[in-house]
């Protein structure tokens, strides 16, 4: 019985207390496009629920954003541009890089591997950025206006909603990421 209760109290002594909570809070993005043609497009960072920054002014539509790693890719439709913030506990480090598209008018983005996929839909393409050296290494012609994209890690899946005449289409290409061609 002795054995008993020095095995208890034991377990009482090294036991430690696991419900102290620390809070992380994590930072949300809030994209706003702006204008057409006001380069007034803005990005809202806030922790919890309190705002602890905002960049305007950063471009004429802002499109898409998208998080990855501690990078947040900002794609500026209408400056046919894509613009890279790191990401700290303050928010975006600013200025960021700006990373032209030559006026391919770039939609939605997706990341595979090393590589960041955008649609553009004046050049009609997926051209995909090396995320090393935030070059833009190539691209793969669609027919169509791309817009969506998605992927399984194997595949690009890619929505055209809209023919190079502007006429409504329905169409999803698939892309094979290694071969870089449209399969389907």
């Amino acid at each position: 019985m002795k054995r008993f209760y020095l095995l208890v109290a034991f377990l009482i002594i090294s036991c430690e207390d696991n419900n102290t909570s620390t809070i992380n809070q994590e930072l949300t993005f809030i994209s706003s496009e702006g204008n057409f043609g006001s380069s007034n497009a803005s990005i809202s960072v806030y922790k919890g629920e309190a705002e602890i920054q905002k960049i305007e002014d950063i471009g004429d539509v802002l499109q898409s954003i998208l998080v990855h790693g501690n990078k947040l890719f900002a794609i500026l439709n209408n400056s046919h541009l894509i613009k890279v913030y790191s990401i700290s506990e303050e928010g975006l480090a600013l200025p960021g890089i700006d990373i032209p598209t030559n006026t391919s008018s770039p939609r939605e983005m997706v990341v595979v591997g090393n590589y960041l996929y955008f649609t553009n839909w004046n050049s009609q393409d997926v051209k995909y950025l090396n995320l090393t050296t935030y070059k833009i290494e190539g691209s793969i012609k669609v027919n169509g206006m791309p817009e969506g994209i998605i992927s399984d890690q194997t595949n690009l899946f890619v929505a055209i909603n809209m023919n190079s005449d502007y006429s409504s289409a329905s169409t999803v290409v698939k892309i094979n990421i290694s071969s870089r061609q449209v399969t389907k």
